[in-house]
């Protein structure tokens, strides 16, 4: 099926299978492209098996799309179908690019409930299973390729593409943007998947009752963003690698963020109770984007620059930076270190954003540094209205910012109107030993005003001990800042556990020290 002047093949008939095919390339493997797309399903065909794996075993190849003039695949309006084990945009090894011009796969119209990929994750050749972390860091890893799912590389366009009105569909297992064995680059020159004005699609890599990451999308390499997600609701993404290698160790960037959320998008929610959490990092922007209008975004047990239950793999800038005015967004759980930039920015004019309880500039264990290379916490522009602190349960028993290069948190600019409790600076997640941050504990400075570190109805509210520098600083400029019943200089036992630079400066106006204990 090649050098068609229109798509290589049209499907207008239900329940149809294609397997065994080279469509876009000639019968050497060698680029032969269809003018139109590779595979176009129309609205009037549902129900169709675009690739099968019936063998079973990990890296068995169905069908090679790749070359052609439009798409590689298109859904368009269609639905109920499966799209597996194939290789679009790239040539039959899966190791060098034959991209189609525009996405790989584009699901478009009032398409809904198509699976791309799949989730099996036991390679039925070998009887070897999925287990890329190693029991969460306990024993060997083992790795093994998703039997099921597509390697969507090399293409002109995005990997997959999820476009308006598009709803219910779910990915599982692919490769987006690497090589078939998903640990080197072969990126698309967009995005590796856009959700761009679709409602209710999912990017899913487990259930909770797997071990992270047994079917899970890798969507690294691409030249644009991991994941885009602009002006569509309720996308859930859980158990996926964004930026990183299938093995969980080698860096595989994608050359925007690991994940953006943008427009007027709500409800998106990336990752989960254990083991739904994701993986970015190694991105050459941030771990995760969350801007313009979006709201009600939650990210939980990202592990946002570092290998799941690994050593550091930086993104280039923040873990997770926020800018979005939406409000109603919420960071828990999760583990951000390693990055080159901050761990966790709150800036622009962003408000709602709650920060509990959160691990950032140690380990995943809380319990040595893996420095962020700016700030832990970076709350600045006019950000206003967020929380540090709370008292949800979880694994991480309280916010610890600690190890960091910078501040352990630092609120600057013209910020005004947050309140950190519930927070430990500068110690391991007990709050007994010293896990420094290296300029300091806390930092209030620029014009910042009306914020609030710690709180009267308990002590202490914050834990600030252990940094090399001053716990707290609070500058000139800064206004009517509140530092309330914190222990700053003691362990959470009351026990001397010193900032090297001593407790505290104010240097500001009209800001109120009060039932500090050092």
């Amino acid at each position: 099926m090649d050098r068609a002047g229109g798509n290589g093949v049209t499907v207008r008939a239900r329940s149809v299978t294609l397997d065994g095919d080279y469509i876009g390339l000639n019968l050497a493997g060698a680029a032969a492209g269809n003018r139109g797309d590779g595979v176009h399903v129309t609205a009037a065909s549902s129900g169709d098996q675009i690739g099968r794996n019936r063998s079973g075993a990990s890296g068995a190849v169905a069908n090679v799309i790749s070359a052609n003039g439009g798409s590689g695949v298109v859904l368009a309006g269609s639905h109920g179908n499966t799209v597996a084990a194939n290789r679009i945009g790239t040539n039959a090894a899966g190791r060098a690019a034959m991209g189609n011009a525009a996405d790989g796969i584009a699901i478009t119209g009032r398409s809904y409930g198509n699976e791309i990929g799949g989730t099996a994750f036991v390679d039925k050749a070998t009887g070897k299973v999925n287990n890329p972390t190693g029991n969460k860091g306990t024993v060997t890893p083992v790795f093994v390729v998703p039997p099921l799912g597509n390697l969507v590389s090399g293409n002109g366009g995005s990997g997959i593409l999820i476009a308006a009105g598009a709803t219910g569909n779910m990915l599982n297992g692919n490769f987006v943007g690497t090589t078939a064995s998903g640990d080197g680059a072969i990126g698309n020159a967009g995005d590796g998947v856009w959700i761009d004005g679709a409602n209710g699609n999912s990017l899913i890599g487990c259930k909770f009752v797997n071990n992270p990451f047994v079917y899970y999308n890798v969507l690294s390499g691409n030249r644009g963003n991991g994941l885009r997600v602009t002006n569509a609701n309720q996308t859930v993404v859980q158990g996926n690698f964004f930026g990183i290698g299938a093995n969980n160790a080698t860096t595989v960037a994608n050359r925007g963020d690991g994940i953006l959320v943008a427009g007027s998008s709500a409800n998106t929610q990336v990752g989960g109770v254990i083991p739904l959490g994701n993986v970015s990092a190694g991105n050459g922007r941030n771990g995760i984007e969350v801007t313009g209008r979006a709201r009600g975004f939650t990210t939980f047990n990202t592990f946002g620059g570092l290998a799941a239950f690994g050593g550091a793999v930086p993104n280039r800038r923040d873990g997770v930076l926020i800018t979005s005015t939406g409000g109603d967004n919420l960071a828990r759980t999760n583990v951000l270190s390693g990055n080159a930039g901050n761990g966790l920015e709150i800036g622009g004019n962003a408000s709602g954003v709650t920060v509990d309880p959160d691990i950032v500039g140690l380990n995943t264990k809380g319990n040595a540094a893996l420095p962020n290379g700016g700030d832990g916490v970076l709350i600045d522009g006019t950000a206003h209205g967020n929380v540090v602190g709370g008292s949800r349960r979880s694994v991480i028993p309280q916010n610890t910012f600690s190890g960091n290069g910078g501040y352990g948190l630092a609120i600057t600019g013209r910020a005004y109107g947050n309140r950190v409790f519930s927070t430990f600076v500068g110690t391991e997640i007990l709050g007994v030993k010293a896990v420094p941050n290296r300029r300091g504990g806390v930092l209030v400075g620029g014009t910042a005003q009306r914020n609030s570190i710690g709180y009267l109805l308990a002590r202490p509210a914050n834990l600030i001990s252990g940094n090399t520098g001053i716990g707290v600083t609070l500058t000139a400029g800064t206004r009517g800042n509140q530092v309330l019943n914190n222990y700053i200089g003691l362990n959470r036992r009351g026990r001397r556990l010193p900032n090297t630079g001593g407790p505290l400066l104010n240097r500001g106006t009209r800001n109120t020290i009060l039932g500090n204990r050092y």
